[in-house]
């Protein structure tokens, strides 16, 4: 956990050829419908992937303060949950 401008969150680092490279990720919270729930201690992001055998679920990353989740979460699309486009380089 860090603090960037004010803002929880983590800074997660790139691996191997990707190791000078960092995105910082704040506690933003979720959505449903037209609240706004956790913002500033919990922070989830959508990843590209959706989920194989839930059409209507995808594959996220989720945080709080105290721990970052590295297991296997879905969640159904409906909720509000940021993205955070990266652009990779080919190889």
């Amino acid at each position: 956990l860090t603090t960037q401008n004010g803002v929880d969150g983590y800074v997660v680092r790139g691996r191997g050829d990707y190791a000078s490279n960092s995105i910082f990720l704040p506690c933003v919270g979720w959505g449903y419908k037209t609240s706004l729930f956790d913002a500033g201690s919990y922070g989830g992001y959508w990843s590209s992937v959706p989920h194989s055998e839930y059409s209507n679920s995808a594959w996220y990353l989720s945080f709080n303060l105290s721990d970052h989740y590295t297991y296997n979460n879905y969640r159904y699309r409906y909720y509000g949950l940021p993205i955070r486009p990266v652009q990779g380089a080919a190889k």
